[in-house]
Order: structure tokens, then C-alpha cells, then sequence
């Protein structure tokens, strides 16, 4: 359905089995729901009433105003996708699918994503509110998002990446990689199996950044003031300085272990890599870097956020 404008009417559309596809319209409460289709809606005014989307399937939503109403978006296997909607109210219900929320303002109400699968949040607002991400098997990739005065915990068996989000991160992961870039601080960060890179400009405590069976990449800011310990308890593996050598007083240094001084020190990043009561497999390596220029720019993980334009 397109170029439609239906004043003071409440639009309900049902369909068992087919999708629903609607484009350019206007008016007041919307319900759509279907059985086993996707559904799919793009510039869209709702005047005053709410958007209500029911289905088994995927369900998109892109540039739709909604003047005095909320969103709530219901399915139990299909993704949800929403990209530059304006709303005062909302709930996004996926039990399986992927969850991807583009280009947001929120204010008064807290965020709150659960799934099992992937949610990218990007390019949003929240303002006197704070963002709840809760998927136990799936990736989360959260940028240029602005929060208040909120610290991120985040844990999933996939990959993490958190990137220009004025926020402490701590990040758990039980298979996947970690990736912080551009962030107030960081807090704790572990994976079992995957690779960490990450900018260090500040922390607010000591820490401990350690990955059992991977390899870790800091870049620190040369106007840091931190201390650092590096080691790896590994059958293979090291310690390789790089560029963080013309910034880094060191202390003692070994192949294997390090200690040393950014700027005044401070509170101590602990880098890890193994445990010492587990110290036969093959490991990784610590490399340790002064940032130079941005560590990861949206190009280069554009492929982890759909494009919706």
C-alpha cells in the first residue's frame, strides 16, 4: 500500500500467511499483524495513536513519526529492524531474532533489548534513561550512542564491539572477540577464546584485560597516566612493545612479562593472557601501541550494521 493519508481512522490489517508492505502513509492507531510474513513499513506518520506490529516474521520500520504514540513491535522468530522512527513509548519482543535500533531519541525510559540473537544499537540518544542489552548468544555492536552517566555491562557468548560511546565498558564473552574504541573508560574485559583491541584512555580502577586462548591488542593515548602489567602464561606466546616504546617507562620486562609507566601512572591495566595454574596451551600475544589515528572508523565494521537507506 502506498501515498495513503486515512485522517482520524484506526488502520488494522491482518494476514495469515502473506507479508505487508507499506509505504508513505498517514493517520491515526495502525495494527498489523500476520501469522508467518514479514512486515514492513517506511515513511509513515502516525497522528496520534500507537503503531502496534504482531508477527512470526521480520519486522522493519524506517523513517516513521509517530506524533503522540508508542511503538511495540512482536515477534518470536523474525529480526527487528527500526531506523530513524520518532516515538514516545515503545517494546521490541524477539525471542530467537536479531534486534537493530538506528537513529533515536529517547527520554524518561529506559532502553531494555532481550533476545538470543545479535543487537546493534548506533546512533541514538538516551537522555535521563539507560540502555539494558541482554542476548546470551548473539553479537553486540553499540555505537555513537550518548547515555547518562550509565557503565555498560556487557556479556554474551558472541563478539562485543562498543565504539564512540561516552560510557565505562566492562565486556564478558565466552567465544567471540572484543573491541573498544573511543569510550569514557573501560572497566574489566575476558573473553575464553576470542581476540581484544582496544583504545585505552582512561580507567577509573585497577583492571584486568585477559582472553584464555587469544591475543591482545591495546592502543593507549599518550597523554594517559596509567600503569601497565603485562603477561602471558602460555606455552607460546609473548609480549611485543611496538610503538608504545617512545611513551612507556619500563620497569622490568621480560618476553613474557612487563611492567611500566604511561605519563604519572595511576591505577594498573593488568593485561593477561592464560592463567598460571593453566599455563600449557598455546597462547597469544600481548602487542602494546600508541594510538595514531582511530582504531576501528564505522567502515571499517560497516559490514556488521545493515545498511537501511
Amino acid at each position: 500500500m502506498y501515498d495513503v493519508s486515512i485522517p482520524n481512522v484506526k488502520l488494522s490489517i491482518t494476514s495469515n500467511q502473506g507479508d505487508i508492505s507499506m509505504h508513505n502513509i498517514a493517520c491515526d492507531t495502525w495494527q498489523f499483524s500476520t501469522n508467518s510474513g514479514d512486515i514492513y513499513l517506511s515513511d509513515a506518520t502516525l497522528t496520534q495513536g500507537d503503531l502496534l506490529l504482531t508477527t512470526q516474521g521480520d519486522i522493519s520500520v524506517y523513517d516513521v513519526m509517530l506524533s503522540d504514540g508508542g511503538i511495540f513491535l512482536h515477534t518470536e522468530t523474525g529480526d527487528i529492524r527500526v531506523h530513524d522512527v520518532l516515538f514516545n513509548d515503545f517494546e521490541f519482543k524477539t525471542v530467537n531474532g536479531d534486534i537493530s535500533l538506528n537513529g533515536f531519541h529517547i527520554i524518561d525510559k529506559d532502553l531494555s533489548l532481550k533476545t538470543t540473537g545479535d543487537i546493534v544499537v548506533y546512533e541514538g540518544v538516551l537522555e535521563n534513561s539507560e540502555l539494558g542489552i541482554d542476548t546470551s548468544e548473539g553479537d553486540i555492536i553499540i555505537g555513537n550512542i550518548h547515555l547518562d552517566n550509565q557503565d555498560l555491562i556487557l556479556s554474551t557468548m558472541g563478539n562485543i564491539i562498543v565504539y564512540d560511546t561516552n560510557t565505562i565498558v566492562t565486556a564478558t564473552s565466552s567465544e567471540g572477540d572484543i573491541a573498544i574504541a573511543n569510550t569514557t573508560g573501560i572497566s574489566d574485559i575476558s573473553t575464553e577464546k576470542g581476540d581484544i583491541t582496544m583504545e585505552v584512555y582512561a580507567i577509573q580502577k585497577d583492571v584486568i584485560v585477559t582472553t584464555q586462548r587469544g591475543s591482545i591488542e591495546l592502543f593507549f593515548d599518550p597523554a594517559c597516566n596509567i600503569a601497565v602489567n603485562a603477561q602471558v602464561h602460555a606455552t607460546i606466546g609473548g609480549i611485543f612493545l611496538l610503538s608504545l616504546r617512545s611513551i612507556l617507562s619500563l620497569g622490568t620486562k621480560s618476553f613474557k612479562s612487563l611492567d611500566g609507566t604511561i605519563g604519572s601512572g595511576g591505577y594498573t591495566l593488568n593485561a593477561r593472557i592464560g592463567n598460571e595454574a593453566a599455563s600449557e596451551f598455546l597462547g597469544g600475544f600481548i602487542y602494546l601501541k600508541k594510538i595514531r589515528q582511530p582504531l576501528f572508523p564505522l567502515s571499517l565494521i560497516s559490514d556488521e550494521i545493515v545498511d537501511y537507506s
